[in-house]
């Protein structure tokens, strides 16, 4: 129930929430500030990416939608590997992670599933590897997918929380989600760069830690 949000809204003048998506009421009072990723730390690598390497970030749990990430995976070609990075917390979460383990073993796919936990330090090392990030999430903007961009890694999402941020050519539905991946790596080098650099700078203008700061201070500061 969204009750308290409801009430707490008559007693502030103003709601700061990282984007659109993450405010699920309608109100002139909301103030959308970005989420703040630190851009001096996520960073492209000065390495080559790994080939066939996808990978994911987040809570495993039902609204990330894993489900259509592995569907995704059974229609691209054998070389490619998926990572999922996180941890169930809820029965239900533990619930999923046995449908995941059931469609991996029908799908024989044990050897291109990765499931695991990562200290938040070997994130960035893996994100900087990765050739896509990929993302079906039901929920508002993930700050890993942008945490991706930074990096420098290609990003697919049919997540629509995902819409505002990504340019069109990296948006998909579950259903053309392999082809788009396809077709992102199918790209020449030089567009595939230019399409890195594109991601970046999205996140820096609008989701950088300084752009939060600043958003935050000029709000709060007394006219």
């Amino acid at each position: 129930t969204r009750w308290p949000l409801y009430v707490a809204l008559l007693f502030v003048r103003k709601v700061f929430s990282a984007s659109v998506a993450g405010m699920p009421l309608a109100t002139q009072k909301n103030v959308v500030t970005g989420h703040g990723i630190d851009v001096t730390r996520f960073v492209p690598g000065s390495g080559e990416r790994e080939p066939g390497l996808l990978v994911t970030v987040g809570r495993v749990t039902r609204a990330k939608r894993l489900g259509a990430l592995l569907r995704a995976l059974t229609a691209l070609p054998a070389h490619f590997h998926l990572t999922i990075i996180g941890v169930p917390i809820t029965q239900d979460d533990q619930d999923v992670i046995r449908e995941m383990d059931d469609f991996i073993r029908r799908h024989a796919l044990k050897r291109r599933v990765a499931v695991t936990a990562l200290p938040q330090e070997e994130i960035v090392p893996i994100l900087q590897r990765a050739e896509v990030f990929l993302s079906a999430s039901a929920t508002s903007l993930d700050k890993a997918l942008l945490e991706a961009m930074a990096c420098g890694c290609l990003v697919v999402a049919s997540s629509t929380a995902a819409e505002a941020v990504l340019p069109p050519i990296c948006r998909c539905t579950d259903a053309t989600m392999a082809e788009t991946v396809q077709h992102l790596l199918a790209l020449p080098e030089r567009e595939r760069e230019e399409l890195r650099q594109d991601l970046q700078r999205r996140v820096e203008q609008d989701h950088s830690l300084g752009k939060l700061i600043e958003r935050l201070v000029g709000e709060m500061t007394p006219l």
